[in-house]
């Protein structure tokens, strides 16, 4: 099952990749919009209690902008977060 569910991520996100690359790609004449593709890549060292919270928060700031309004559009958002691979596990779990 994880195989399966694994192949399914990888297709998704190389389908967000997509998405992203043409909408950039399409919006370069489209005035302020052209220019809003914010971007953010990051580390943070938290416990698996945090990340979880931090999820949770962020699905909250979705809803929080989910509302519309005057002169918005429908902007699609992707929150990928993973463990280093680096494996510090082990150093985090001495600290």
């Amino acid at each position: 099952m994880r195989a399966v569910l694994a192949d399914m991520d990888a297709r998704g996100f190389a389908e967000d990749v997509e998405a992203f690359q043409r909408a950039r790609a399409d919006a370069a004449d489209d005035g302020g919009w052209g220019d809003a593709f914010p971007y953010s890549r990051g580390t943070v060292r938290v416990s698996l209690e945090q990340l979880e919270a931090f999820f949770e928060e962020y699905l909250a700031l979705l809803a929080k902008y989910s509302e519309g309004g005057t002169d918005t559009r429908t902007v699609n958002t992707l929150f990928l977060a993973y463990p280093d691979a680096s494996g510090d596990r082990e150093a985090g779990a001495s600290s």
